[in-house]
């Protein structure tokens, strides 16, 4: 913040953060660098030793297992400015629904989404089933749960989990949902 990195600083907090039992942070650059810096040489955001700066953290961060992201905003710090032209900027993904019969030929324009400053790019149109509406949706579906866990509510199921080992890991939890009506 406010320019004021170094190499040193930025292992110490990350060791600090890592050893108090945090497991990850996000880099959230703000502010620039003051009239009066508070160190020597200020890290200026965007410039060459800024982007060192931001290796080197990620560098520190992996070999400390330490999971670390970079938060975007759409300040004057990453994303933002005259410079970022819509196609540039920051998006989300936006979409219509369109009802159809099966059966026969589809031949019209589907309906665009939003947009914002006239930008617009598709992605893909997705098409599948859907069975005919009688008040089944995602909104009435009332999923199953269940568990290998003996003596388990599955359905207040609760895991803790305590991961030893230095390497990255994929928590994957699956669900299987049964239609009622």
């Amino acid at each position: 913040m406010n320019a004021a990195v170094s190499k040193e600083g930025i292992k110490k907090d990350l060791i600090a953060m890592k050893e108090n039992g945090i497991g990850g942070a996000y880099l959230m650059p703000i502010s620039g660098a003051p009239d009066s810096p508070f160190i020597q040489t200020p890290v200026v955001q965007l410039t060459p030793l800024w982007w060192d700066m931001i290796r080197y953290t990620f560098q520190v961060a992996d070999s400390l297992h330490f999971k670390l992201a970079m938060h975007d905003c759409d300040g004057f710090a990453l994303a933002g400015g005259p410079w970022i032209t819509p196609e540039k900027s920051m998006q989300k993904v936006v979409w219509t629904k369109t009802i159809i019969d099966g059966g026969k030929m589809y031949d019209s324009i589907l309906a665009q989404p939003e947009t914002r400053k006239n930008y617009y790019k598709d992605i893909a149109v997705f098409a599948y089933p859907a069975k005919a509406y009688n008040g089944v949706s995602t909104y009435t579906m009332q999923p199953t749960v269940t568990t290998n866990v003996a003596d388990a509510d599955a359905s207040v199921l609760e895991i803790s989990l305590i991961l030893t080992t230095p390497f990255r890991y994929k928590l994957t939890t699956a669900f299987r949902s049964k239609l009622t009506r």
